[in-house]
């Protein structure tokens, strides 16, 4: 059985997709764009803050099933 998983903690899917999904005891985390934390703008010209970014957005979205990177 599948489960849809989201969270407002993240940025919202921007596409036909979701921010996660649970397959039993997996989690399938969706890629997610280095956004800016409350302004919505792509953090640009500095790949290790982006990756920052990107891994922090996935550790919210793991939380939301109480998993952990």
């Amino acid at each position: 059985m599948l489960k849809v998983i989201a969270t407002e903690k993240a940025p919202a899917a921007v596409g036909p997709y979701s921010q996660a999904i649970q397959a039993g005891n997996f989690i399938y985390v969706s890629g997610q764009l280095p956004l800016i934390p409350g302004k919505g703008e792509l953090v640009k010209d500095d790949i290790k803050a982006a990756t920052r970014v990107k891994v922090n957005w996935s550790r919210m979205t793991l939380k939301r099933q109480h998993a952990k990177l």
